[in-house]
């Protein structure tokens, strides 16, 4: 994929209100660009292409913002795809000429996005079909649905346009059953959770339950077997917000064992208390996918084996034999 080309960029401008009078400055334009996540932000102040009150605050600079302040902002242009095909090994489970199941590795992301446009699993499915995949969204072809970078298990991508509107269609009218293994700290509670969801108002590269409004998510717990410190969850989703499941399983005091954007010190307090906890990173794994095939519109069931790391996890505590 070709980098995008910045030059042009057209300037916004935007001025403090009287409630963001004293906030830093990335605070205040991630409240200003809600579009924008904070990470983004403080990117673009480090380039030089913030101004405030007509001058780039330096580089790491925590400048405070005042009432009736104006903030220049260059916004970049879309980016300009151009998907190639790359060598990325793909684990497959099942093929057709209508889908490709895949047993997705943990640190691989899905489609291509800004800090990663190379090395994704589309690359790789445009390696493997060798030739061109048109399914879809020209930035994502093929893809209906996704896990996070670290999220092992199955992922399936439509091969052609007709398995991908049937097979979309599936996953947004919550169709398709959807199955995670996770190992959590402590025992959560065998529950049914719906609340709402959405962007944490404090941090846009975070999700949050504790939104005042947002879309719905539900996720259903079934702890299989609890050690004490930590317990082997079966996980129902009834919907796919990005990192529900995480946010949830946190929400309820419960995170997922190496993850240290929704555990943070909660769960190195309890690695420290007992050396079983550590993992490097969060833990969980798509196990199972049930849905109809796009095509004969027969029941069609994929399973992932569960990944190396996330055994040894699980023998830590006796789960599973040799």
């Amino acid at each position: 994929m070709t980098p995008p080309d910045h030059a042009g960029a057209t300037p916004v401008a935007l001025e403090v209100p009287a409630e963001l009078d004293g906030e830093r400055l990335d605070v205040a334009l991630t409240r200003l660009l809600p579009k924008e996540t904070r990470s983004r932000i403080q990117r673009h102040i480090d380039a030089g292409t913030v101004r405030l009150r007509g001058e780039a605050p330096k580089r790491g600079s925590k400048t405070v913002v005042r009432r009736g302040d104006r903030i220049e902002w260059s916004r970049p242009p879309p980016q300009a795809w151009r998907l190639e095909p790359e060598p990325v090994p793909l684990r497959i489970l099942y093929e057709d000429d209508d889908l490709l199941a895949i047993d997705k590795a943990p640190g691989v992301v899905v489609h291509p996005a800004p800090g990663h446009l190379h090395g994704t699993i589309v690359h790789g499915v445009l390696h493997h079909l060798g030739a061109t995949l048109t399914a879809g969204p020209k930035e994502r072809p093929g893809i209906v649905h996704r896990l996070d970078r670290d999220t092992t298990g199955v992922l399936v991508v439509a091969k052609n346009e007709q398995s991908h509107a049937a097979l979309s269609d599936q996953f947004a009218q919550r169709r398709v059953l959807k199955t995670y293994l996770a190992v959590a700290l402590g025992t959560p509670p065998a529950r049914r959770v719906e609340t709402p969801y959405g962007r944490d108002p404090k941090d846009r590269k975070k999700f949050s339950s504790r939104v005042r409004q947002g879309k719905t998510a539900v996720t259903v717990l079934h702890v299989e077997r609890t050690w004490g410190a930590a317990s082997h969850v079966r996980v129902d989703l009834e919907t796919g917000r990005t990192h529900q499941i995480r946010v949830h399983l946190a929400d309820l005091g419960h995170p997922l064992l190496g993850d240290a954007t929704y555990g943070g010190r909660r769960l190195a307090r309890a690695a420290a208390r007992d050396a079983r906890l550590a993992f490097h990173r969060p833990a969980l794994h798509a196990e199972r996918l049930e849905l109809r095939h796009p095509t004969s519109g027969a029941s069609f069931v994929v399973a992932a084996p569960i990944p190396d790391d996330l055994r040894s996890l699980l023998r830590r505590f006796s789960e599973i034999d040799e």
